[in-house]
């Protein structure tokens, strides 16, 4: 399945504000658990707001090591 390639940031709206970002890291805290850090993931993130969303790949990652 192929990912959508957002253009348009659908949190806040703001026009051609989405960007591919790749060797992003991220920290999760799981309860009951010390925190965990995860690299080199990539998504899509706007440039206004921050949000965005982590590609298949890299959810699967986040996924597997949350598991």
């Amino acid at each position: 399945m192929r990912e959508k390639q957002w253009i348009d940031c659908p949190a806040c709206g703001e026009k051609k504000s989405m960007r591919h970002l790749k060797g992003q890291d991220e920290r999760y805290n799981p309860k009951g658990y010390p925190p965990l850090d995860i690299t080199g993931l990539d998504g899509q993130f706007c440039e206004t707001c921050g949000e965005g969303f982590w590609s298949q790949t890299s959810e699967r990652t986040i996924s597997r090591m949350l598991a």
